[in-house]
């Protein structure tokens, strides 16, 4: 049986390709049967998401936090800025407040 998805959304387009004749690349090689099964099996054995922060196969907490819309404007150019994402830049502010501030 298998796992791949028999339905896309309308921007996929999937086509039935031989790859004993045609001649697909994957990572500059060439796609052989075997890779496509290994390369998909890894694909779908994923977990949904951004990588765990707490450890392997652990789901991270999550927090939502209400900001005035200024700081959330300050936030966003704090971290484009930074080559960050803002969860990030919060991440490192909580970590160093709570650095100097937990017992």
């Amino acid at each position: 049986m298998s796992n791949f998805p028999k339905h896309f959304g309308p921007d996929v387009e999937v086509e039935e390709v031989d790859l004993d004749t045609a001649d697909v690349r994957y990572r500059g090689k060439r796609l052989t049967d075997a890779e496509a099964k290994r390369v998909a099996d890894d694909v779908l054995s994923r977990t949904p998401g951004r990588p765990s922060l707490s450890g392997a196969k652990e789901t991270s907490p999550s927090l939502t936090v209400r900001l005035p819309k200024q700081d959330r404007a300050r936030l966003e150019q704090v971290a484009a800025k930074r080559g960050r994402r803002p969860s990030e830049v919060v991440r490192e502010a909580l970590d160093d407040y709570l650095s100097r501030h937990a017992g």
